[in-house]
């Protein structure tokens, strides 16, 4: 396989894939800060220049309630894990709809949680044969959603590079890269680590993405074309 832009080559993955006639629906996980959210996006950007009607999906936005998420407890590691994404009303509201339709446009729920507001959302996106679905978050291959996603991409990068990028990503939410990083170490790494102990998301991707190094990742597994590595 030729050497390529990764966002490129996972866009021709998108299109060489694809069923004639339905919509192409592509899933990338990782952990907090490997980078899958930026992938997500500049992956949208190029399919919408390839003049593609485009769909970008976050779990962000198909959280639980305040109420479930700390039920727990607010540093739970086991709360992160199972009570902070709504996989079954992604599945549902979101996936389903595309899986099931028989014929196309098909409305589907893009929103269904406002964390920052901690209220119900309706936002909503309709859904062609040639639309492209990208869907990006943490926990994105387990149950329900695995058997939705046509394509699966998993972003790998090490815990410790991922908390250098976070330390800036969300100091301004936690008041300090101290209190960033004690939440992480306590809450979130753990939590992530019972998810990729559990269902081991690296296993059941088609790409693989390394991101330790932000400016230069690299496709180190590739299902679709003999797991040839291959970098931009």
């Amino acid at each position: 396989m030729k050497t390529m832009n990764v966002v490129s080559h996972l866009a021709s993955a998108m299109l060489t894939t694809r069923l004639p006639g339905r919509p192409m629906v592509l899933g990338i996980n990782g952990v907090d800060g490997s980078g899958k959210t930026t992938l997500a996006r500049a992956l949208a950007a190029d399919l919408a220049a390839r003049e593609f009607p485009v769909c970008l999906i976050s779990v962000d936005d198909f959280h639980y309630p305040r109420s479930i998420r700390a039920r727990r407890g607010a540093l739970s590691p086991e709360g992160f894990r199972y009570d902070a994404i709504n996989l079954a009303a992604l599945a549902d509201k979101a996936l389903s709809p595309i899986a099931q339709a028989r014929e196309f446009p098909v409305s589907i729920a893009t929103a269904v949680w406002s964390i920052d507001a901690d209220a119900p959302v309706d936002r909503r996106a309709v859904i062609s044969a040639d639309t492209m679905v990208v869907v990006e978050g943490v926990f994105l291959f387990d149950c329900p959603v695995l058997p939705l996603l046509d394509l699966k991409v998993y972003v790998r990068a090490d815990f410790e590079t991922t908390l250098q990028r976070v330390q800036i990503r969300d100091c301004h939410i936690f008041g300090s890269a101290d209190a960033v990083v004690q939440r992480y170490r306590t809450k979130y790494i753990p939590g992530q680590r019972i998810y990729l102990q559990e269902v081991q998301p690296e296993q059941l991707a088609d790409i693989v993405v390394d991101n330790d190094d932000f400016e230069r990742p690299l496709i180190v597994k590739n299902r679709l074309q003999g797991m040839s590595p291959s970098g931009v």
